[in-house]
Parts: C-alpha cells; structure tokens; sequence
C-alpha cells in the first residue's frame, strides 16, 4: 500500500509540532489498545493524515499528558520520513473520516481549474443577498440624508 496519495513532493510544506521534551511511550500492545479505544480511534496501526500538502499514513508513537489534573492528551504520530508531530485526538480522528479534506485535495493536486470553479460558485450564492443588503443601505441613507436637508 502506498504511503502518500497525493502531494508527495510538497510534504517539506507540512508544519511539524514535535513533541515538547520526553512523552509517553506505549509500554505494551494491551495499552496500546486502552488508549486509542480511550480516543475513539480504532485498534489498527495505521492512520491517515491529511493536509493541503500531502495525505500519508503515520503511526502513533505515544502522547504527552498535560491539563492539571493531567487528563488530556496530545498524540505524538510519526511520518514516513521519521518527522514527529503532535495531534489532538479527535483531529487526527475526524483525518480518518472519507470526506476530511474533500476540498482541500484539488489544490494539493494541481488542478486549478477544478479550485476556480470551486471558488465562482460560493460568490454565485453570496452574491444575491449582498446585492440586496446593499440596495436597501443606500436608500435608508437617502432618507436620513433628506430629513437633515429639511430642516
């Protein structure tokens, strides 16, 4: 199975968060499974992620603890290229998801012309509402602007 789908090369755009000092290592697979079933991930190695510069498949390799009662978790994934990074638990689980980052992925492959026509539709749908808003403005300002003139 491939690694990365698409933005192989642009994956040096990336911004990695490395982890802050020492984080927690899984000490066994049954802990392993506590944790991400804690997450809400399922039990596989394997994750997706996904951004506008590439789509791979990380591994987690711990997660640092914080919070004052230290209930909260950062995962620490790993990418193929060995650069570590840290994610929140449900970002990386929504990353899981078939739809994450559907309109994000033209960009990342080049096509221009599939992102422009993304980009003329959202002002079609604006554009008859700001029209409007804006040809009630003036007219309200008008009839404030008479109001002064007359007296």
């Amino acid at each position: 199975m491939a690694n990365s789908v698409a933005g192989t090369s642009q994956s040096h755009l990336t911004q990695y968060i490395p982890p802050k000092g020492m984080y927690e290592e899984f000490e066994d697979e049954a802990l392993y499974l506590e944790k991400v079933k804690e997450w809400g991930l399922s039990t596989k190695k394997e994750f997706w992620y996904k951004d506008r510069y590439q789509h791979c498949f990380v591994t987690i390799k711990g997660y640092e603890i914080f919070g004052e009662t230290a209930e909260f978790n950062t995962l620490v994934i790993e990418f193929p290229d060995g650069n570590l990074t840290c994610i929140h638990p449900a970002y990386l689980k929504e990353m899981q998801s078939s739809s994450f980052g559907k309109e994000i992925i033209p960009q990342a492959s080049g096509d221009e012309s599939t992102a422009a026509e993304v980009k003329k539709e959202k002002p079609k749908a604006t554009a008859p509402a700001a029209t409007e808003a804006k040809a009630e403005k003036p007219a309200k300002k008008e009839k404030v602007k008479r109001k002064k003139h007359q007296s």
